[in-house]
């Protein structure tokens, strides 16, 4: 259980709730609070879509299949950035503060991620551009996963608590980007043997590192309140 869920879900009260806005008060603001993260995330997932966008075009690779999988990616991240602010009802300025806060906090633990893809691939024969482009991709890929598994834990948690019909996160879900960019780290990574990259220990901790700072309270109390103080204990 992750840190943000865990405390939240030991205080919930099994209830018949149709309103998320009454959910969000139950819950001392959880819905708000994990839309607030899972925005962060997708955000990241659009600035690492341009880095990619701004090597990949530039590269020998940009034909044929792998083209085609970037076009959809670009055109998934096009859609939910039209939407996404209309759908989620969320203030600009506030988000805006807390990505530059959580920036801070959780960018570290990306690059670190990014770093740790690149040299298992290395490590696999990929080098040079091939390297770059297929880290970046992975890196995609795996802030979409985050995204998923936020939404999914939330779900999961909530639903043992009250009685819900659907998930209130569920339209931040970055799935089709998610697979597409799976499929775009490989074709651009053309590795001769496949690379199970969730079997890697290494990988594995990077992952879990992100995430759990991801969903530690004083992460996301610091960039919503940025004039208190919080210290892990």
């Amino acid at each position: 259980m992750n840190y943000v869920l865990g405390c939240y879900e030991a205080g919930l009260k099994e209830n018949q709730i149709d309103s998320w806005e009454k959910i969000d008060e139950e819950t001392n603001s959880l819905v708000s609070v994990l839309t607030y993260i899972v925005l962060f995330v997708n955000d990241q997932v659009y600035n690492y879509s341009l880095s990619l966008e701004e090597e990949l075009k530039k590269s020998p690779f940009y034909r044929f299949k792998i083209k085609k999988l970037f076009n959809d990616i670009e055109k998934e991240v096009g859609k939910y950035n039209k939407n996404i602010f209309r759908i989620a009802n969320v203030n600009a300025e506030v988000l805006a503060n807390i990505t530059l806060s959580m920036e801070e906090d959780i960018k570290p633990h990306i690059d670190n991620y990014y770093y740790t893809i690149s040299q298992v691939l290395l490590n696999h024969g990929i080098s040079g551009e091939r390297n770059r482009l297929s880290s970046l991709a992975c890196v995609i890929n795996m802030l979409s996963q985050t995204s998923r598994i936020s939404i999914n834990d939330f779900g999961d948690v909530i639903s043992k608590r009250f009685h819900i019909a659907n998930n209130p996160l569920e339209y931040l879900n970055l799935d089709k980007i998610e697979r597409l960019s799976d499929l775009l780290s490989s074709e651009i990574g053309e590795s001769k043997e496949k690379i199970n990259l969730n079997e890697i220990p290494s990988i594995h901790a990077a992952f879990r590192a992100l995430f759990n700072n991801l969903m530690k309270p004083e992460v996301f109390e610091k960039a919503f309140h940025p004039n208190q103080s919080y210290s892990e204990e």
